[in-house]
C-alpha cells in the first residue's frame, strides 16, 4: 500500500506536544493503528507499572498476616468478592481491639521486584503498610515503614507517581490529590499527547516519515 503525503495547510514547524492545548487521548486511541505493538507493549513491565487490582492479575498470597511490633499493628492483605483490601488490626490476648479495613485502589509494580498499594480518599492519594516482595514470596512492612509506620497516611506526591504512570494531573494547590491517574506507563508518556495527531490522521494528512518529519507526534 502507496503511502499517502498530504501537506496540510496549517503545517507544524515544532512537535505538537509542545503544545499545551494539545490533549492526551489514552493508549486505547493508538491501538486502532498500531494494535500489535501497543499490545505487545501493555505486558512489558513499563506497561504494567500501575493499574486497578484484578483477580486475573493478583500474584500475591493473600491472608498472610504482617505484624509489626513498633506499633502493635497487625496487617493482612485479603480478597473479598471483586475488591482487594489491607486489613490493620490490633490484639488484646485472643480479642480483636482495633480493625480497619481500606480498599486498594492501586497495585504498583509488574510483579517482577515489589508490589505496593494505593488507597484513595476523596481524590487524594496514599501508600499501604505492607508490601509484597516477589523475589522472597514474602508480605512485609513496606519501605520506611519499619522505621516511621504511618499507617494509612503516606501522601504520594507527583514525584512519586509520575514515575509509575503515564500522565497524571495533580489539583492544584495540594500535593497529592488527583484529578486524573493513567493506569501504566502508557504510549503518550514517552511519545506526547497524540490528539492533534490522530486529528491529522483521522483528517487523511499522512506523512511520508521517511521523507520529512511529522511533527504530530514525537517518533523515538
Amino acid at each position: 500500500m502507496t503511502l499517502l503525503t498530504v501537506r496540510c495547510s496549517q503545517t507544524l514547524t515544532t512537535y505538537a506536544s509542545l503544545d499545551p492545548q494539545n490533549e492526551y487521548v489514552g493508549t486505547e486511541a493508538c491501538q486502532p493503528c498500531h494494535k500489535k505493538i501497543t499490545e505487545s507493549y501493555l505486558e512489558t513491565g513499563m506497561g504494567k507499572s500501575l493499574y486497578r487490582p484484578q483477580q486475573g492479575n493478583i500474584i500475591e498470597e493473600m491472608g498472610i498476616v504482617v505484624y509489626d511490633s513498633s506499633t502493635d499493628y497487625h496487617y493482612q492483605a485479603l480478597w473479598e468478592e471483586e475488591s482487594m483490601f489491607i486489613r490493620e488490626f490490633r490484639l488484646r490476648g485472643k480479642d480483636t481491639i482495633h480493625q480497619r479495613k481500606e480498599i486498594v485502589d492501586y497495585i504498583v509494580g509488574s510483579g517482577h521486584h515489589t508490589r505496593s498499594y494505593l488507597l484513595q480518599r476523596n481524590g487524594y492519594l496514599f501508600e499501604f503498610p505492607i508490601t509484597w516482595y516477589v523475589n522472597k514470596g514474602i508480605w512485609d512492612m513496606s519501605p520506611g515503614y519499619d522505621e516511621l509506620n504511618s499507617r494509612f497516611d503516606r501522601e504520594i506526591g507527583l514525584e512519586c507517581i509520575a514515575c509509575h504512570t503515564g500522565h497524571v494531573e495533580l489539583e492544584e494547590n495540594t500535593k497529592n490529590r488527583y484529578k486524573f491517574i493513567s493506569e501504566g506507563i502508557d504510549c503518550e508518556k514517552c511519545h506526547g499527547p497524540g490528539a492533534e495527531h490522530i486529528r491529522r490522521i483521522e483528517d487523511g494528512q499522512l506523512i511520508d516519515v521517511g521523507m520529512e518529519i511529522d511533527y504530530s507526534i514525537v517518533k523515538i
